[in-house]
């Protein structure tokens, strides 16, 4: 197998966050969670070769490393390499245990990315609270064991007498009620805002779903799915989220960011970074895909934990600053000839300007052309920025290509940063590439 150094995987501030964690901080470890969840998902793909799942395997590691720091044995620096090797470890023991039917480990060449801005760990807010409003959704028996063995650590045969089985039982209940939230939470992602036809197709998912609606069972609701290009939007989403965050991963940590049990943040208000709240204000619908923004009364520079358009007020008070503006952003996919066209518009009602966009795709595409006046340079394997001169851009095509383009599943994430009267607004926009 590969390794990584632990430069390659812990910042600088990283290891404040590690050092204040290992002396009991809850919410540092729940910020350093949150800092580094998608780059050890990324390892944990790499890592898991088919042997455990990969979700699993990076929220057991999470949940070991959360209990050696609660009991002052964890790492003090370099909790990555710790976690790393934590799964490195549980896959081992994995194929020297006689039920193992793998040969060997396989690690895959994805590149490893950090998405510690944050932007990202905004949009995390809301994947929180679509993870804890599926945890709602299941049976009470597989509630209770997903609440004690990821959110509150406990492992199975602690249960036996409290859940009234042995721990062979338990665990196998554990194994469906993780499965059934993965399920749950898919059709929580369809739901959202869909009309009555996709909510009704959402309430008859397989008991097994994949990360395409081709690759899942077959039950009543797919045919709509299949063909309603709202759901597959919103599957892809579903996608994104099991595979770059993990559905189990989310629930465990956001358990330590939210150790009340809720994460209404996400949903209706986020606590900023000065413990205040940003409120909805206004919903839109794009192309199948969920947009929002929030109006959040905190200082420039510091992000509403927000999805969608957030908008971020500066230091003047609320009562004196203009009114919040009102913004849109839409992407839309089209395939053309062998390529695809994205197209990006950016509606502000005042002067703005554009500080990044960042264009995230499939390992091996790339931004081949751009619109007038953009500069796309990649800074990442998967990532492009854009940057543009002049004020208010209006955005336009971003014509996309590579090989393997139009392979099922494929799919885009556009996010932006902008300002407008003294307040940061960001925005994301994602899909599939086929359309």
């Amino acid at each position: 197998m590969g390794t990584v150094t632990n430069t390659s995987v812990e910042s600088d501030d990283g290891f404040e966050l590690v050092a204040l964690a290992a002396e009991g901080d809850r919410a540092a470890a729940g910020a350093y969670f949150q800092k580094n969840q998608r780059l050890l998902m990324a390892m944990a793909h790499r890592i898991s070769g088919g042997v455990l799942d990969p979700d699993d395997l990076l929220s057991e590691a999470m949940i070991t490393v959360l209990t050696k720091w609660s009991q002052g044995t964890g790492p003090e620096r370099y909790a990555n390499a710790y976690v790393i090797q934590t799964m490195r470890n549980r896959v081992k023991d994995e194929l020297r245990s006689p039920r193992s039917r793998v040969g060997e480990i396989t690690e895959t060449n994805a590149p490893l990315h950090d998405d510690s801005t944050e932007q990202h760990s905004a949009d995390m807010h809301r994947e929180y609270a679509i993870v804890r409003r599926a945890l709602g959704l299941l049976p009470e028996d597989q509630r209770a064991v997903l609440v004690a063995t990821v959110l509150e650590g406990r492992k199975p045969a602690d249960l036996e007498e409290e859940l009234g089985r042995p721990a062979s039982a338990i665990y196998s209940l554990s194994r469906r009620a993780r499965l059934n939230l993965r399920r749950a939470t898919l059709r929580v992602v369809l739901e959202d805002g869909a009309p009555q036809k996709c909510r009704a197709a959402s309430a008859e998912l397989p008991e097994k779903v994949a990360a395409s609606p081709e690759d899942s069972g077959e039950s009543h609701g797919m045919h709509h799915i299949r063909t309603c290009a709202r759901c597959r939007g919103a599957w892809s989403r579903f996608a994104a989220i099991s595979l770059s965050l993990g559905v189990v991963t989310l629930l465990a940590v956001s358990g330590v960011l939210f150790p009340s049990g809720s994460a209404e943040a996400a949903e209706t208000h986020s606590p900023s970074a000065h413990g205040r709240h940003a409120t909805v204000r206004s919903v839109r619908r794009i192309g199948g895909r969920v947009g929002s923004w929030a109006v959040t009364p905190t200082r420039v520079g510091v992000t509403a934990l927000a999805v969608g358009i957030a908008i971020v007020v500066g230091s003047i008070a609320p009562a004196l600053m203009p009114p919040p503006p009102d913004a849109a952003f839409d992407v839309t996919a089209t395939a053309v000839g062998e390529r695809v066209v994205l197209n990006v518009g950016i509606l502000i009602d005042r002067p703005w300007t554009v500080e990044r966009m960042v264009i995230s795709l499939p390992s091996g595409l790339f931004v081949d052309e751009a619109p007038p006046g953009w500069d796309c340079t990649p800074i990442e394997l998967s990532e492009t920025q854009c940057v543009v001169d002049g004020p208010s851009p209006l955005g336009g095509d971003f014509v996309i290509d590579g090989p393997g383009l139009l392979l099922r599943g494929a799919a885009y994430r556009v996010d932006l940063v902008a300002h407008a009267d003294g307040r940061t607004l960001t925005a994301f926009e994602s899909g599939p590439l086929e359309q």
